[in-house]
């Protein structure tokens, strides 16, 4: 049994909102470039806003995706999902109490 907190301490790894602007904003064009613009939205005006992005576990990242989130699964490797909240803990994210809420059903 998952708790919110267990999952945001254990499968949400580390920040990576700098790195993906940073390499959003690089030249020249590289797949890592594309990917990180990827991330960050197409700026069209149904996406949702992506606030901050994180590296996740891989088996968050399948539930996430699963929960219609944005989340990208090789990014040089790495699991790396947009978060569209900030402000606020992860432990409290509505995706975030939904998953736990499923591992306890």
């Amino acid at each position: 049994m998952k708790t919110a907190a267990y999952i945001a301490n254990t499968e949400v790894l580390c920040c990576a909102s700098t790195l993906i602007a940073t390499l959003a904003e690089a030249s020249p064009e590289t797949s890592l470039t594309k990917a990180a613009r990827s991330l960050q939205g197409d700026g069209e005006p149904d996406d949702p806003e992506v606030l901050e992005h994180w590296i996740v576990s891989g088996c968050l990242a399948e539930k996430l995706i699963e929960s219609d989130e944005i989340v990208d699964t090789d990014f040089a490797g790495l699991s790396v999902w947009g978060r569209r909240t900030a402000g606020q803990p992860i432990e409290s994210d509505d995706v975030i109490v939904a998953n736990a809420k499923k591992t306890r059903a």
